[in-house]
């Protein structure tokens, strides 16, 4: 009977550890992941201002064809990486989902407050209460805004610099027309 006493303790110690060690697997991933989507969105910022560097220079020296394919870069740049942040969003999302399991049992033995997952994801935190928002509540979506933002200006520069070029049209004539000397000069009225 003895023997049969202390079975269920260690299969409980046994279980115990198997969660543990599949919390820490689960903690590990979503480490990993969230670390590598915030470092592809910084690169993304440094290939991003490369790119826009090199558009000023081309502008600035009147050379529209490298000017729009660095603009067309900059609109394909940023579809590709919005699709990696995409994939990595997902992954983190599947550590998540085993995370807020985790908390649910963690918290009958320590109390609602160890269920941070759920916390973080309720739409009426103090934050969106202070500022009264709640869609740029997300990573997702704010990275999403400056995908679309910079997609957009690499489109938009690609289209001005086409126009540009299409109707032979350079800002430097056109501060040179504006520089030139009036039809009538001022010493040149005669006095009668």
């Amino acid at each position: 009977m003895m023997a049969g006493a202390s079975q269920p303790k260690k299969n409980r110690s046994r279980e115990d550890d198997m969660f543990s060690a599949a919390h820490d697997y689960a903690w590990n991933w979503f480490q990993y992941h969230a670390g590598q989507r915030m470092n592809v969105f910084r690169f993304y910022f440094i290939v991003i201002a490369i790119l826009f560097v090199g558009m000023i220079k081309f502008y600035d020296d009147n050379q529209y064809v490298p000017l729009i394919i660095l603009s067309l870069m900059v609109v394909v740049v940023s579809f590709l990486f919005y699709r990696l942040d995409t994939r990595s969003a997902d992954l983190i999302k599947i550590s998540e989902r085993f995370l807020k399991k985790s908390e649910d049992r963690m918290s009958k033995l320590v109390g609602e407050e160890i269920k941070l997952t759920a916390h973080a994801d309720k739409k009426d935190n103090d934050f969106t209460k202070q500022y009264n928002t709640t869609y740029f509540f997300s990573f997702r979506k704010i990275f999403r805004w400056f995908f679309v933002i910079f997609g957009f200006l690499g489109l938009l520069g690609a289209l001005m610099a086409g126009m540009v070029m299409h109707q032979g049209y350079c800002p430097s004539i056109l501060a040179d027309q504006q520089t030139q000397k009036p039809a009538i000069e001022v010493g040149s009225v005669k006095n009668d």
